[in-house]
């Protein structure tokens, strides 16, 4: 599981990125949030620390979306590189998520390896 969110290496599908950025995104905000509510209703001049602490689960999530895309990347036998098109303000974020979650990826093996089967 480790692997799926933090290593840029294989393949998954559209299904497997959605899903799985859902999670993690979930699951950051939630534990952010959580950290937030808490370190405020101990201790309501900290601030800035629990601006810290919201933001450290969601830099997380930040990195396991930039594995997951890598991962979608090279289903669709593109490289890494075609990520940084997120780096275009709006309209770059919205032709990367249409490219990498709705187009097809490569059936079979391509120069990336050939895609595990398909869980969860």
């Amino acid at each position: 599981m480790l692997e799926l969110y933090f290593s840029p290496r294989g393949r998954i599908n559209r299904l497997k990125w959605w899903l799985n950025n859902l999670i993690a995104t979930l699951v950051g905000w939630g534990i952010g949030l959580t950290l937030y509510v808490l370190m405020l209703s101990t201790n309501p001049e900290a601030e800035t620390e629990a601006i810290v602490l919201l933001l450290l689960p969601i830099s997380v999530k930040v990195w396991c979306y930039i594995a997951l895309s890598i991962k979608r990347l090279h289903d669709q036998d593109l490289p890494a590189w075609w990520l940084l098109l997120t780096l275009i303000p709006v309209v770059g974020a919205l032709l990367f998520i249409g490219m990498v979650g709705l187009g097809k990826g490569t059936e079979g093996p391509n120069g990336y390896g050939i895609r595990k089967i398909d869980t969860l």
